[in-house]
């Protein structure tokens, strides 16, 4: 049986949920600005509460650290370093530096990117793929 790996509720602080509470009841009959301004108080209060989770759980690692409790800190790193992924990139400009504007233009650089790199050149075809007489059947 394998262990789950350690999972930490994220708290919504009282300042964020009186602005949740808010936004609910004063929803559709909210102006503009008005709704602007709740959004900005809202976007802040999660901020913060986030930041105080975050500063929670280095807490919680500083302290296992302290005590020895190797595993415990390493559950917490993971909580920390969870769905982390380096984003997709695509190549941005042309070869002569004018920018990618198009799917196309996308396309078309990906298309000459993809043959240069797997170009093959006359003699250099790996040994498993280079024709020789046993492959051949009479």
């Amino acid at each position: 049986m394998t262990k789950k790996p350690p999972h930490i509720m994220w708290t919504a602080g009282e300042e964020t949920l009186k602005f949740l509470r808010e936004r609910e009841r004063k929803g559709p009959t909210l102006g503009d600005a008005e709704r602007q301004e709740l959004s900005k108080k809202l976007s802040r209060a999660t901020r913060n509460d986030y930041r105080q989770n975050f500063a929670k759980i280095l807490e919680g690692i500083e302290s296992a650290d302290v005590s020895g409790d190797l595993r415990e800190a390493m559950g917490a790193t993971k909580l920390l370093a969870r769905n982390k992924s380096a984003p997709f990139t695509q190549p941005a400009k042309q070869a002569d530096g004018t920018p990618l504007t198009t799917a196309e233009q996308t396309a078309t650089a990906w298309e000459a990117f993809l043959k240069e790199k797997f170009r093959v050149y006359e003699g250099q075809l790996p040994e498993r793929y280079a024709p020789n007489e046993a492959t051949f059947h009479r």
